[in-house]
């Protein structure tokens, strides 16, 4: 009976370690992954920052001169 017992003891203790180290790694890839996720959003964020055009000067006199015909579009 009581090799029984000291039997089922020693079998919790080696589960609860393989359980403590599966959570260990399960946090490692967890941060991994993580990190892996913010890299990819900063590069995505810079892309989207690259790929935007250029704005077009305001034309802040541009009403002020059409009527003399300054602005008239080339074709």
């Amino acid at each position: 009976m009581k090799e029984a017992a000291q039997q089922r003891a020693a079998r919790a203790k080696k589960a609860m370690a393989a359980r403590k180290e599966a959570e260990k790694e399960r946090q490692k890839r967890e941060a991994i992954l993580a990190k892996q996720k913010a890299f990819a959003e900063k590069a995505d964020k810079e892309d989207r920052k690259a790929e935007k055009k250029p704005k077009k000067k305001s034309g802040g006199h541009r009403g002020f001169w059409s009527f003399l015909g300054f602005h008239k579009k080339k074709k």
